[in-house]
């Protein structure tokens, strides 16, 4: 723990009109004030010096964090204490003890809480930047699928026999078929002709015998 100059346990100072005790202890530093005891850890305090300058004293602006409340205690809030007419030759040893414990002296540790925080905030946001190119491939993916053809499909094409451009006309399925239909309408016909054939004898016939 801190030893003032004098063999004393405690600085002098005073909290606004009254009389106090600033023990620097091991992990906190301690205020004692009248019948008050203000206790505050060092991980939790924020140190504003005020250099004495001129002067033959310094002063101190004291803010502790409060501490997490207990699930549904109300929110606790910060303790704050200055502290006043330090003896002047006590200020460097002060402040080199406060910084050596960890306590963030005028604000020396405001760029270690920003640093840290940008890191965080830089690697979430680089998660979410992966996540949306993942989803972006995803997409692209199924888009693909929903163009390529599926299994077992016939692509409706007509080439002809010898591999070249697509015939325009089909497989000429429609000229074979009209083939067909005159095949049939000649042998319709040639019945017809031969019926005229066998009456022609017959009508010679009934001529001759009307003459005779």
């Amino acid at each position: 723990s801190f030893k003032p100059f004098g063999g004393r346990a405690a600085l002098q100072c005073y909290v606004k009109a009254t009389e106090a005790a600033l023990y620097l202890l091991e992990k906190e530093l301690l205020v004692k004030e009248a019948s008050k005891v203000h206790v505050m850890p060092y991980s939790r305090l924020r140190v504003e010096v005020l250099p004495p300058d001129s002067r033959r004293t310094f002063d101190l602006q004291l803010e502790c964090a409060a501490a997490d409340a207990p699930a549904g205690a109300p929110a606790k809030t910060a303790l704050k204490l200055e502290l006043s007419m330090l003896p002047a030759n006590e200020c460097d040893r002060v402040s080199e003890l406060l910084q050596r414990k960890r306590a963030n002296v005028n604000g020396s540790l405001d760029g270690e809480a920003a640093s840290a925080g940008a890191v965080g905030g830089g690697a979430a946001g680089g998660g979410a930047g992966d996540d949306e190119e993942e989803e972006d491939d995803d997409d692209d993916d199924d888009e693909d699928s929903d163009f390529a053809p599926s299994e077992g499909s016939d692509v409706e094409e007509e080439y002809d026999s010898d591999g070249g451009d697509p015939v325009e006309g089909g497989d000429g399925s429609d000229e074979g078929e009209e083939e067909e239909d005159d095949d049939e309408e000649d042998e319709n016909e040639e019945p017809a002709g031969e019926a005229e054939d066998s009456q022609a004898p017959a009508k010679r016939i009934k001529t001759e015998a009307v003459d005779a």
